[in-house]
């Protein structure tokens, strides 16, 4: 009895396989750009089959196996997208998602982070961008913490921020170049209004750029620390996040991640030890912003 069972057991995994194998009708062979190229050099495979009148492509890393993007086409060279098109994080995660008409991007895209937190939505037409919306998520809860939508057809503007608990702190809504900004109070009462001449949004700096925060986390981060602490070998990668305040000091420096063995720890003691930065603008007036700042340890 036994014996039959895994005789149909192996019969069953054999048809799977071999239906899931059969499904693909083309090979296509890519190099490292994603260009064409022979099969002895490729870094991609490419592996297509008909779907509803179009050509589908699954494009797979060769050495690992990981699906990097799927694409629909009308033609066999594959010069012509046309309908859905998926790309992957290495995790599994959809990254970005949309519609191609003709080669254009048509409709709706989507772009996630490798949470799976949508971060972009996108409304194209004929391959121009007409209307976008942002996220930014924050917290630990990763809830919204920013959210701003513009519509370039009708030239306006709209930007919502938003507490840890959800709750509404500011918005400003332009038409042109004219805005009207709302301040909030937690029980949800404006507090201020003020009217506004300018969208333009100034990220705050560190002194001498990013060039000199690279180098300043470089200086001061001690690549030994997840090693000194029994880490096997691999790669941590620490997520730390801070707010950089109107007089450029940095407040509510918090870890992101969980990768462990001290990482988060020794980034967010580097973190601490930051001169003030140049401050961030935006609506021509100084605010808080929030500064997301990954820091990779190699262990080998």
């Amino acid at each position: 009895m036994q014996l039959k069972l895994f005789i149909f057991c192996l019969f069953c995994f054999f048809f799977v396989s071999t239906t899931f194998s059969q499904q693909y009708q083309y090979v296509y062979y890519f190099d490292k750009d994603l260009n064409p190229c022979s099969k002895a050099n490729a870094i991609v495979s490419g592996k297509g089959f008909n779907d509803n009148g179009l050509i589908k492509v699954d494009y797979f890393v060769n050495q690992t196996g990981f699906l990097l993007m799927s694409v629909h086409y009308s033609d066999s060279a594959l010069n012509m997208p046309q309908g859905l098109f998926q790309s992957y994080y290495i995790n599994a995660v959809l990254e970005k998602e949309g519609n191609y008409d003709n080669g254009e991007m048509q409709g709706l895209w989507q772009q996630y982070d490798k949470k799976g937190l949508k971060t972009d939505s996108i409304i194209y037409e004929k391959g121009i961008r007409v209307k976008f919306a942002s996220f930014i998520h924050g917290f630990k809860s990763n809830g919204v913490a920013n959210y701003s939508f513009t519509d370039s057809l009708q030239n306006t503007f709209e930007e919502k921020n938003f507490s840890e608990d959800g709750v509404l702190q500011s918005e400003v809504y332009f038409y042109r170049q004219k805005g009207l900004f709302k301040s909030y109070g937690n029980n949800g009462v404006v507090v201020k209004t003020d009217s506004v001449f300018t969208r333009e949004k100034i990220e705050p700096e560190f002194p001498g750029g990013d060039v000199a925060w690279g180098n300043f986390l470089k200086k001061n981060l001690n690549a030994l620390v997840p090693s000194e602490k029994g880490a096997p070998n691999g790669t941590y990668t620490a997520i730390v996040t801070f707010v950089v305040t109107t007089d450029g000091s940095l407040d509510d420096i918090t870890a992101e991640s969980s990768a462990g063995f001290g990482a988060e720890a020794e980034l967010i003691r580097v973190i601490k030890k930051s001169p003030k930065w140049k401050p961030g603008k935006q609506f021509g007036r100084y605010v808080n912003i929030l500064r997301k700042q990954p820091s990779t340890f190699l262990v080998q």
